[in-house]
């Protein structure tokens, strides 16, 4: 009982520490990248729903 007790114990553990790491990082890559796609597109409103469209299909798992 004492030996597969650490196991579980120890993956939850490393699971939790990761993933909120990787959501800054992607968070953080996101709030960058978006300003300038968003300014350059803005200009030609189909480029915008072309992005739009990927953006929501993306969402979806499409």
């Amino acid at each position: 009982a004492n030996k597969p007790a650490p196991k579980p114990a120890a993956k939850p553990a490393a699971k939790p520490a990761a993933k909120p790491a990787a959501p800054k990082a992607e968070k953080k890559g996101a709030a960058k990248a978006p300003a300038p796609k968003a300014a350059a597109a803005a200009p030609k409103p189909a480029v915008r729903d072309a992005k739009q469209r990927s953006d929501a299909a993306n969402h979806n798992g499409l």
